[in-house]
């Protein structure tokens, strides 16, 4: 006799995405508290932040991308030029809901920083 089941499949299903590229042109030499902004397009958690210079210049120089909402940073990657950096929020599970201003900040350090055309990829899952 056969085996009756019954379809379980979930009505809310996780969905990964991914907001970007963010593409980030030119040259950046200083801190800039508001380089892009957007609205959150879905309730989602922020998972991981991909960040990428084309090339960078100066003595020890150092860039931060910041992921900010609601005055809060939630999530900083470190750019090495000619390397994808990514990294995972400090808080895992940091939630965002759609209609969020997100800002994406730099944070120069070093002797005269340099650096080109920034590209910044931000990754979520639904929540």
């Amino acid at each position: 006799m056969p085996i009756k089941t019954k379809n379980t499949a979930p009505t809310d299903a996780i969905r990964r995405f991914v907001i970007g590229p963010i593409q980030l042109p030119g040259q950046h030499t200083a801190d800039v508290a508001k380089i892009a902004a957007f609205d959150m397009p879905d309730d989602a958690y922020i998972t991981a932040l991909d960040v990428w210079a084309r090339d960078s210049g100066g003595s020890s120089e150092t860039c931060a991308v910041n992921v900010i909402t609601g005055g809060s940073t939630i999530v900083t990657a470190n750019i090495i030029a000619d390397s994808v950096i990514t990294t995972t929020p400090d808080a895992p599970g940091t939630s965002v809901s759609a209609g969020d201003e997100i800002l994406i900040s730099l944070d120069l350090g070093g002797s005269s920083p340099e650096f080109d055309d920034i590209s910044v990829t931000i990754h979520c899952r639904s929540r």
